[in-house]
């Protein structure tokens, strides 16, 4: 179930930037006046009781991080993808007789017109891209991605 994993991750990226930061149980609880008991936050961490996108929110800025950012590297964790990005060989893409790829066609177009970014051959696209080109053509990303191979300038990696 999804809201388990996120459960899960969320615990886990809370815990890993909590110990980052040099802070213990305690020291969240003192910090946070008491609003997190170090019994509760630890549950948390371990995935085993839910947390509130407000209590996130707090703990994000408690350790010192933008909670969107720290939300992004949850929900990343936990896609079926990960943090992959796609380096799409645009000559290959014009060239293509692929159906199909008229979505992608399309998708590429419009980020390259966000980007302004005319003056190259290649488009780097995010896993975020890829779930949601994915997800109109209603198929599974890693199925996606098995289409695109041809089309890609490199093979796909990991983003930081």
């Amino acid at each position: 179930m999804v809201a388990i994993d996120i459960s899960t991750a969320a615990g886990r990226e809370l815990r890993r930037v909590r110990r980052k930061r040099g802070m213990t149980l305690q020291d969240v609880r003192r910090r946070s006046g008491n609003s997190f008991k170090p019994s509760a936050l630890g549950s948390h961490e371990r995935g085993q009781r839910g947390l509130s996108l407000a209590r996130f929110c707090e703990l994000a800025w408690l350790y010192g991080v933008p909670p969107d950012q720290l939300l992004a590297e949850v929900l990343r964790s936990v896609s079926a993808i990960g943090g992959i990005e796609l380096v799409i060989d645009l000559d290959r893409l014009s060239v293509s007789r692929d159906p199909e790829i008229t979505v992608l066609t399309e998708h590429v177009n419009r980020v390259q017109s966000l980007r302004r970014d005319y003056l190259t051959n290649v488009i780097t696209l995010r896993s975020g891209d890829l779930e949601a080109l994915a997800g109109r053509a209603q198929i599974r990303p890693a199925e996606l991605l098995g289409r695109l191979a041809s089309l890609l300038h490199r093979a796909p990696r990991s983003g930081a």
